[in-house]
């Protein structure tokens, strides 16, 4: 897991997370690396508190939403894929549940209401 920008290969800086000044980035935007870096550590600190791992926090996160139908997640081993399946056991509470989304906030509103990861403004392929 990256804890700051530094860390973060410069070919994984296209998304909208990050500066759209990135010579490979094309979305144009400015991104917003100091709230999402923020919101990792405090996605860390919440995972220490609660005794649950990043994996069964976002899982179950993404499990508690309403107008989610079905969950796929992707593994390059085996023990990746036993972490996966062991979040769904994994007892969150909803108040964890909620600070998580509470952390992200300032995320989502930075980055508004599109979808598109990879374009921003009219080059989404949502609008």
């Amino acid at each position: 897991m990256y804890r700051n920008v530094d860390q973060v290969p410069a070919h994984l800086k296209v998304t909208r997370f990050y500066n759209g000044a990135n010579k490979d980035a094309l979305h144009g935007e400015e991104g917003c690396e100091a709230e999402l870096f923020a919101a990792i550590d405090g996605l860390v600190a919440l995972c220490e508190e609660a005794g649950v791992s990043m994996t069964h926090l976002a899982l179950a996160w993404v499990l508690a939403q309403p107008d989610v139908g079905s969950l796929l997640v992707g593994a390059r081993t085996p023990e990746e894929i036993e972490e996966n399946t062991a979040a769904l056991d994994a007892a969150v509470s909803p108040d964890v549940l909620r600070r998580a989304t509470e952390i992200t906030e300032p995320v989502r509103a930075r980055l508004g209401p599109n979808p598109d990861m990879w374009m921003g403004g009219s080059q989404s392929r949502y609008v």
